[in-house]
């Protein structure tokens, strides 16, 4: 899959390597919780979506003032 979207030449790939599952989950949740990422699609696959709030804060970056 990712060699025909070629998520592998993301900045971002892999850097949950090594992070556990449950950690991972919290940390979406928090995510879905302060409204950057609402969950959709169909029950049985169901995906994140980013919302208008989580591009404004991917803008800001590590500070979290926008630029």
């Amino acid at each position: 899959l990712s060699a025909a979207w070629r998520a592998d030449r993301l900045q971002s790939y892999g850097m949950a390597e090594g992070v556990p599952q449950v950690r991972l989950r919290r940390i979406l949740q928090a995510m879905v919780e302060r409204g950057w990422f609402r969950q959709g699609g169909d029950p049985r696959y169901p995906v994140l979506e980013l919302t208008g709030a989580g591009r404004e804060r991917m803008k800001a970056g590590k500070s979290g003032k926008p630029r």
